[in-house]
């Protein structure tokens, strides 16, 4: 795994790459900005200026998807994704996004690995795994996770 994240100041600009723990650039080229999640992942979140987009990459340089964004932030392992034309979704791991054809205003994990908080038109559902809502036909004025507690086992 990458161990640090460093910048390079040029003469016009800064380019950013990765050093691993052997002192070495994991990536063969240097991008504009480079964001590592907090969590333990195997993709980065880069920015091109120029283009004035952003993208995935794996730990080898390979941009995920071949797809460049307006925004790209990495959650709990998952890649979320905004274009300004459409709104949020979830980019998988094979370049694919988790559900083509519906984008959101709002995107969030919850604390159920895999499930989605999402918002369209300030009414809120639940997003599973596979990319389908989980009650399609209902959305809601808002969420709120609970939680059980057990105080005693059950054996």
């Amino acid at each position: 795994m990458y161990d640090r994240i460093i910048k390079l100041i040029g003469e016009d600009n800064f380019k950013a790459n990765v050093l691993t723990h052997q002192n070495e650039f994991l990536l063969e080229k240097w991008y504009d900005e480079i964001n590592a999640p907090a969590s333990v992942s195997n993709f980065l979140a880069i920015h091109d200026w120029n283009r004035e987009k952003s993208a995935v990459i794996d730990m080898k340089g390979n941009i995920i998807g071949n797809a460049w964004f307006d925004t790209v932030t990495i959650k709990k392992d998952f890649i979320l994704v905004y274009s300004n034309d459409k709104g949020w979704n979830i980019l998988k791991e094979d370049g694919n996004l988790l559900n083509p054809d519906i984008w959101f205003n709002m995107i969030s994990p919850t604390e159920i690995t895999g499930i989605f908080t999402v918002r369209n038109n300030e009414k809120y559902n639940f997003l599973t795994p596979d990319g389908n809502l989980l009650s399609p036909d209902l959305w809601f004025d808002g969420t709120s996770q609970r939680f059980a507690y057990t105080p005693y086992s059950v054996v």
